[in-house]
């Protein structure tokens, strides 16, 4: 059966790597912007929302997050096989704790049901190159209409 559990433990490996990310995050911080500059200006056009940065901010980009706009005709399910079939891994938006098997479903939660159906997380690898990123934006752009004004 399911049960709910939570593991805090960080092994030896996980925290060695850590500290060693500490020693240059400064330079993974600024490749990952670099990274999701380019998602965003190359995106800007579309039917949807990335990350915010609010000003008082410094949004470190971990992942690039699109959310498409709730009026629009979008496949999540289909954005991601076409991805896939390009051989680019994407990954699935986070889905709301209550979709999972263990809790109660919470429908009535209809911004975070509706984020998780319309959003995912574009690749974001901090050493992607202009062409990799390039191929990435134009498979995005055939699933996602431009802003209708």
């Amino acid at each position: 059966s399911d049960e709910i559990g939570f593991k805090y433990k960080m092994s030896n490996i996980q925290a060695a790597i850590g500290y060693g990310q500490m020693e240059r995050i400064e330079d993974l911080i600024a490749e990952k912007r670099r990274v999701f500059d380019y998602y965003h200006n190359s995106l800007g056009s579309l039917s949807l929302k990335m990350n915010p940065e609010p000003s008082n901010v410094i949004n470190g980009f971990w992942m690039p997050s699109i959310v498409v706009d709730q009026n629009v005709d979008f496949s999540k399910q289909e954005l991601l096989e076409d991805l896939k079939d390009h051989n680019i891994d994407a990954r699935v938006f986070f889905w709301p704790i209550s979709m999972l098997p263990m809790f109660e479903k919470k429908i009535n939660n209809e911004v975070s049901y509706s984020i998780s159906s319309r959003a995912i997380n574009l690749p974001s690898y901090y050493g992607l190159s202009e062409p990799e990123m390039k191929r990435v934006v134009s498979i995005v752009k055939k699933h996602i209409p431009t802003i209708v004004i």
